[in-house]
C-alpha cells in the first residue's frame, strides 16, 4: 500500500513530526539533515519514507494538497490593485450579481499596505497543481468594485497583480452545492496506515487547526516515546513578541540612523518587527537600498537566507518577500541585482543564479499574470 501526501514546503516539518509519530522510521533519498533542540530537520525537495512495515510514504512538496479522500477542490482568484486606484479606509464586504451562474456572491476589497485586495472568485475546478487566473475573474472582480466605487473606473492597468489558490474543501463525493454554500470548517482523516491528514479549514484556522492534528499524532505516540509531552501551546504563543515597541519612534529612528526610505522603513517594521535592527545592521551600506520601486530593501534577501530557508528564488520572491504579489514590476526589472544577492547569500555559482532567474520570471508570468479568456484558449 502507498500513501501519498501533498504539502507545501513550509508544511514540511510538521509532516516529518506526523510522519514519525504515526510510525515512519526510515528516511531515503537526496536531504540535507540538521538537528535544532533534539529535533532532527530534514530539507528536501522529494522525500521518501518507509514505515514499520516497509511500506513507502512518498511525500511531494510541489503541491498544496493532502491525499487521504477525495476532497473538493474550489479555485479562488484574487486581484492586486494599487492602492491610488481606490480608496478604502478598511474592509468593505460586497454582493455582486456579475458572476457567471449569476448568483449574489461576496466580495472583499481589503486594504493591505501600499495596495488593495480585491477577491475572491469561486469555483470548482482541476487546476489544482498550478491553478491560473483568467480575464473573465477579473472583469468581474474590477465591475464588482467599480459598482461600489463609481469614481474609481477601474481597468486591468490598474493591476499590481494577480494570483489564484485552490482550497480543499471537505466534502461528500457528489456534493453538488455551488462552492461558496460547502462547508469551511476541517476534517481529520486517520489512514489504515496510520498516516494522520487533516483537509478543509481557512487560513484564519490554521493555527486551530495545526493545534488539533498535533495533539491526535501526539495521542498516537507510545508512552515511551510521548515523554513530557502535553497539549499544543500554540493558542498562548504569539507569533512574534515586540514588547512595548513605539512603532512610529522606531521606524523614524530607523530612517535617520541607516538613511533609509519611509515606506522602507514601515515595511521592515511591520514584517520584522524589533529584529529589523538587526537586519539592517547585519547588512553592508549598499545593501540599504530599495529594490526598485518596491517596499522592500536588497538587505531582505541575505537575512531571509539565514532565518527564513527558502530553497529557490521562487520561494524567496513568492512567499517570503511577497515581490511576486505586491512589487512594482513583481521584481522582474530588478531580477538580475536580485539573482546576484540570492545568489551571494545561498552560495550559487552563475549558471544556478541564471536558472533560477529564469525560473521565477516563468514563474510570474504563469502564477501572477492573467492568461486569456477560454474563448481565446479555445481558438488557439
Amino acid at each position: 500500500m502507498i500513501t501519498s501526501v501533498h504539502t507545501r514546503p513550509a508544511s514540511l516539518g510538521l509532516l516529518v513530526a506526523l510522519l514519525t509519530a504515526c510510525g515512519a522510521r526510515e528516511f531515503h533519498g537526496p536531504a540535507t539533515v540538521r538537528d535544532s533542540a533534539g529535533v532532527s530537520i530534514i530539507e528536501s525537495s522529494q522525500p521518501r519514507w518507509t514505515d514499520v512495515a516497509g511500506r513507502e510514504i512518498f511525500i511531494s512538496t510541489e503541491n498544496g494538497r493532502a491525499v487521504m479522500s477525495t476532497p473538493l477542490f474550489a479555485r479562488n482568484s484574487s486581484a492586486v490593485i494599487r492602492d491610488a486606484a481606490v480608496f478604502v479606509g478598511d474592509q468593505v464586504t460586497l454582493v455582486h450579481h456579475g458572476w457567471m451562474d449569476g448568483s449574489g456572491r461576496y466580495v472583499f476589497v481589503s486594504p493591505w499596505e501600499e495596495v488593495v485586495l480585491v477577491g475572491t472568485t469561486d469555483d470548482f475546478s482541476d487546476e489544482i497543481d498550478e491553478p491560473v487566473v483568467r480575464i473573465e475573474e477579473v472583469h468581474y472582480l474590477l465591475s464588482a468594485v467599480n459598482e461600489a466605487f463609481p469614481r474609481a473606473c477601474l481597468n486591468t492597468n490598474d493591476l499590481r497583480s494577480v494570483f489564484a489558490g485552490v482550497r480543499p474543501l471537505a466534502a461528500s463525493p457528489g456534493d453538488e452545492r455551488p462552492p461558496s454554500s460547502v462547508s469551511r470548517e476541517d476534517r481529520i482523516y486517520r489512514d489504515p496506515s496510520g498516516l494522520i491528514s487533516v483537509a478543509g479549514g481557512k487560513l484564519t484556522t490554521y493555527r486551530a487547526m495545526g493545534e488539533a492534528i498535533v495533539d491526535r499524532a501526539v495521542r498516537r505516540l507510545p508512552a515511551a516515546r510521548r515523554g513530557g509531552l502535553g497539549p499544543s501551546r500554540t493558542a498562548n504563543l504569539p507569533l512574534r513578541s515586540d514588547g512595548d515597541l513605539d512603532r512610529a519612534s522606531f521606524e523614524a529612528q530607523l530612517c535617520e540612523r541607516f538613511q533609509i526610505q519611509p515606506n522602507q522603513s514601515a515595511h521592515l517594521v511591520r514584517t520584522y518587527g524589533a529584529r529589523a535592527l538587526d537586519l539592517l545592521e547585519e547588512a553592508r551600506p549598499e545593501e540599504h537600498r530599495p529594490i526598485g520601486a518596491s517596499r522592500n530593501t536588497l538587505a531582505e534577501i541575505a537575512w531571509s537566507f539565514r532565518t527564513e530557508c527558502p530553497v529557490t528564488l521562487c520561494d524567496l520572491l513568492e512567499r517570503r518577500l511577497r515581490m511576486a504579489i505586491f512589487a512594482v514590476g513583481q521584481g522582474l526589472p530588478e531580477l538580475p541585482l536580485i539573482a546576484r544577492t540570492a545568489a551571494a547569500a545561498a552560495g550559487w555559482d552563475e549558471e544556478r543564479a541564471q536558472s533560477e532567474a529564469r525560473a521565477y520570471n516563468d514563474a510570474v508570468r504563469r502564477r501572477y499574470q492573467i492568461v486569456a479568456s477560454a474563448a481565446a484558449r479555445s481558438a488557439a
